[in-house]
Protein backbone atom coordinates (compact mmCIF):
# COMPACT_ATOMS: atom_id res chain seq x y z
CA UNK A 1 0.00 0.00 0.00
CA UNK A 2 1.43 3.37 -0.99
CA UNK A 3 0.00 5.54 1.78
CA UNK A 4 1.94 8.67 0.74
CA UNK A 5 0.38 8.49 -2.75
CA UNK A 6 -3.10 8.01 -1.26
CA UNK A 7 -2.73 11.00 1.07
CA UNK A 8 -1.23 13.16 -1.71
CA UNK A 9 -4.23 12.36 -3.93
CA UNK A 10 -6.71 13.24 -1.17
CA UNK A 11 -4.90 16.50 -0.42
CA UNK A 12 -4.72 17.36 -4.15
CA UNK A 13 -8.45 16.79 -4.64
CA UNK A 14 -9.36 18.81 -1.55
CA UNK A 15 -7.17 21.75 -2.59
CA UNK A 16 -8.37 21.62 -6.21
CA UNK A 17 -11.98 21.76 -5.08
CA UNK A 18 -11.83 24.07 -2.06
CA UNK A 19 -8.72 26.30 -2.03
CA UNK A 20 -9.16 29.47 -4.07
CA UNK A 21 -5.58 29.65 -5.37
CA UNK A 22 -6.43 31.23 -8.71
CA UNK A 23 -6.93 29.75 -12.15
CA UNK A 24 -3.26 29.94 -13.15
CA UNK A 25 -1.89 28.13 -10.08
CA UNK A 26 -0.80 24.58 -10.80
CA UNK A 27 -1.51 22.01 -8.09
CA UNK A 28 0.50 18.80 -8.27
CA UNK A 29 0.82 15.63 -6.21
CA UNK A 30 4.36 14.28 -6.49
CA UNK A 31 3.37 10.61 -6.87
CA UNK A 32 0.34 11.25 -9.10
CA UNK A 33 1.38 13.75 -11.75
CA UNK A 34 -0.99 12.17 -14.28
CA UNK A 35 -3.95 13.43 -12.20
CA UNK A 36 -2.97 17.00 -12.98
CA UNK A 37 -4.45 18.20 -16.27
CA UNK A 38 -1.47 20.48 -16.91
CA UNK A 39 0.88 17.49 -16.88
CA UNK A 40 -0.46 16.54 -20.32
CA UNK A 41 1.58 19.44 -21.73
CA UNK A 42 4.72 17.48 -20.98
CA UNK A 43 6.01 19.57 -18.11
CA UNK A 44 6.20 18.47 -14.53
CA UNK A 45 5.71 21.92 -13.02
CA UNK A 46 4.89 25.52 -13.75
CA UNK A 47 4.48 28.57 -11.55
CA UNK A 48 2.68 29.62 -9.48
CA UNK A 49 2.64 26.17 -7.94
CA UNK A 50 1.31 24.16 -5.00
CA UNK A 51 3.40 21.01 -4.63
CA UNK A 52 2.14 18.19 -2.38
CA UNK A 53 4.74 15.64 -1.21
CA UNK A 54 4.38 13.00 1.48
CA UNK A 55 7.27 11.16 3.08
CA UNK A 56 7.07 7.39 3.45
CA UNK A 57 5.23 6.33 6.59
CA UNK A 58 7.05 6.07 9.88
CA UNK A 59 6.09 3.38 12.39
CA UNK A 60 5.55 3.39 16.14
CA UNK A 61 6.92 0.64 18.34
CA UNK A 62 3.88 -1.60 17.72
CA UNK A 63 4.44 -1.48 13.93
CA UNK A 64 0.70 -0.89 13.49
CA UNK A 65 0.38 2.80 14.34
CA UNK A 66 1.99 4.92 11.65
CA UNK A 67 2.38 8.53 10.56
CA UNK A 68 2.89 10.14 7.18
CA UNK A 69 4.29 13.67 6.92
CA UNK A 70 2.73 15.68 4.11
CA UNK A 71 4.65 18.76 3.01
CA UNK A 72 2.76 21.41 1.08
CA UNK A 73 5.10 23.78 -0.75
CA UNK A 74 3.86 26.90 -2.51
CA UNK A 75 5.98 28.82 -5.00
CA UNK A 76 5.70 31.73 -7.43
CA UNK A 77 8.02 33.35 -9.96
CA UNK A 78 10.06 36.10 -8.35
CA UNK A 79 9.98 38.28 -11.49
CA UNK A 80 6.17 38.33 -11.70
CA UNK A 81 5.60 38.44 -7.93
CA UNK A 82 7.89 41.26 -6.83
CA UNK A 83 5.74 42.23 -3.84
CA UNK A 84 5.00 38.56 -2.93
CA UNK A 85 1.25 39.19 -3.19
CA UNK A 86 0.71 36.08 -5.35
CA UNK A 87 2.55 33.69 -3.06
CA UNK A 88 0.94 35.17 0.06
CA UNK A 89 -2.51 34.81 -1.52
CA UNK A 90 -1.84 31.18 -2.44
CA UNK A 91 -0.40 30.46 1.00
CA UNK A 92 -3.47 31.96 2.68
CA UNK A 93 -5.93 30.02 0.51
CA UNK A 94 -4.13 26.70 0.99
CA UNK A 95 -3.61 27.16 4.72
CA UNK A 96 -7.23 28.24 5.24
CA UNK A 97 -8.47 25.15 3.38
CA UNK A 98 -6.22 22.87 5.44
CA UNK A 99 -7.30 24.60 8.66
CA UNK A 100 -10.96 24.05 7.75
CA UNK A 101 -10.24 20.37 7.06
CA UNK A 102 -8.38 20.07 10.36
CA UNK A 103 -11.21 21.72 12.30
CA UNK A 104 -13.78 19.44 10.66
CA UNK A 105 -11.66 16.37 11.43
CA UNK A 106 -11.02 17.46 15.03
CA UNK A 107 -14.66 18.17 15.83
CA UNK A 108 -16.11 15.37 13.66
CA UNK A 109 -18.13 18.05 11.88
CA UNK A 110 -19.42 17.55 8.38
CA UNK A 111 -17.83 19.95 5.92
CA UNK A 112 -16.91 20.02 2.26
CA UNK A 113 -13.15 19.85 2.86
CA UNK A 114 -13.32 16.75 5.08
CA UNK A 115 -15.92 15.10 2.85
CA UNK A 116 -13.79 15.64 -0.27
CA UNK A 117 -10.57 14.52 1.46
CA UNK A 118 -12.16 11.39 2.94
CA UNK A 119 -13.95 10.42 -0.27
CA UNK A 120 -10.73 10.66 -2.32
CA UNK A 121 -8.78 8.87 0.44
CA UNK A 122 -11.23 5.96 0.30
CA UNK A 123 -11.28 5.90 -3.50
CA UNK A 124 -7.48 5.84 -3.74
CA UNK A 125 -7.16 3.16 -1.04
CA UNK A 126 -9.85 1.02 -2.70
CA UNK A 127 -7.93 1.17 -5.99
CA UNK A 128 -5.07 -0.54 -4.15
CA UNK A 129 -7.45 -3.02 -2.44
CA UNK A 130 -6.35 -1.68 0.91
CA UNK A 131 -8.15 0.06 3.72
CA UNK A 132 -6.73 2.25 6.41
CA UNK A 133 -8.09 4.84 8.78
CA UNK A 134 -6.74 8.29 9.54
CA UNK A 135 -6.75 8.40 13.33
CA UNK A 136 -5.05 11.73 13.83
CA UNK A 137 -4.14 14.94 12.01
CA UNK A 138 -1.63 17.48 13.27
CA UNK A 139 0.20 20.46 11.85
CA UNK A 140 3.97 20.22 12.09
CA UNK A 141 6.96 22.23 10.89
CA UNK A 142 6.65 25.21 8.61
CA UNK A 143 9.04 26.20 5.86
CA UNK A 144 10.48 29.66 6.34
CA UNK A 145 9.73 31.82 3.27
CA UNK A 146 12.70 32.12 0.95
CA UNK A 147 13.66 33.38 -2.50
CA UNK A 148 15.93 31.13 -4.54
CA UNK A 149 16.51 30.26 -8.19
CA UNK A 150 13.98 32.90 -9.26
CA UNK A 151 11.14 31.56 -7.09
CA UNK A 152 9.43 32.73 -3.91
CA UNK A 153 8.71 29.70 -1.74
CA UNK A 154 6.88 28.97 1.52
CA UNK A 155 5.31 25.85 2.98
CA UNK A 156 4.06 23.84 5.92
CA UNK A 157 3.53 20.23 6.89
CA UNK A 158 0.62 18.20 8.15
CA UNK A 159 1.05 14.80 9.76
CA UNK A 160 -1.52 12.09 9.15
CA UNK A 161 -1.54 9.40 11.81
CA UNK A 162 -3.18 6.12 10.87
CA UNK A 163 -3.50 2.44 11.58
CA UNK A 164 -4.00 -0.46 9.26
CA UNK A 165 -7.43 -2.01 9.30
CA UNK A 166 -7.43 -4.51 6.44
CA UNK A 167 -4.49 -5.78 4.47
CA UNK A 168 -5.05 -7.99 1.46
CA UNK A 169 -2.50 -9.49 -0.88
Amino acid sequence: MNVPRIIERAMLKMLQDHADVGATTWLRAWRSLALTADNKRGTDRQFPLVDIRCAPATYDEDQTTMACICQIIMASNEDSDLDHAVIVGIETAVRDCCERYYQQWRTAATGVEATTFNTELTTAADEESKTFSVTGVTFSDSLMPYDEDGHCTVGFTMVFHFGRIKLTA
